[in-house]
């Protein structure tokens, strides 16, 4: 019969044991990165322009990536205007060619409430395929708008 003290030390052996090989194996990059080489990447950067006296904004975006075909880039812009909040959203198509690119994406005001000068947080995520495997990556920071 086995009694709780053997029990213990075979639970406490099998633990360490995984612990172990966790630590010590060596880590790789996500399945859909690694197979496949899909790279995406997307920034929003400073400064963005403001659009029909902040009808929109004409957000600057890098973009590296090496997706078959076309990625996909969507945008988000919030800014405090005030003691309201402007909101916007769009997207765009990229064509990937493995390297860097700038593209610009216009974002207009869906919230009622105009853009300002001042700063906004964008929101960049970027989807793509390179045949089976897909990804997305996403990058959040704060801008400048000027005029």
């Amino acid at each position: 019969m086995i009694n709780n003290r053997t029990k213990a030390a075979v639970i406490g052996s099998v633990l360490a044991g995984g612990a172990a090989v966790v630590l010590l194996s060596p880590s790789s990059p996500a399945l859909a990165y690694y197979s496949g080489g899909l790279h995406l990447d997307a920034t929003a950067l400073s400064p963005a322009t403001l659009v029909s006296r902040g009808a929109a904004v004409d957000v600057p975006i890098d973009v590296d990536c090496n997706a078959q075909q076309y990625a996909y880039v969507n945008v988000r812009l919030t800014e405090r205007v005030g003691s309201q909040t402007a909101v916007g959203g769009s997207y765009a198509q990229v064509a990937c060619t493995g390297g860097h690119q700038r593209i610009l994406v216009r974002v207009p005001a869906s919230s009622g409430k105009a853009f300002a000068k001042g700063s906004a947080v964008a929101s960049v995520d970027i989807y793509g395929c390179n045949r089976f495997p897909c990804g997305e990556e996403h990058s959040s920071v704060t801008i400048q708008i000027t005029k």
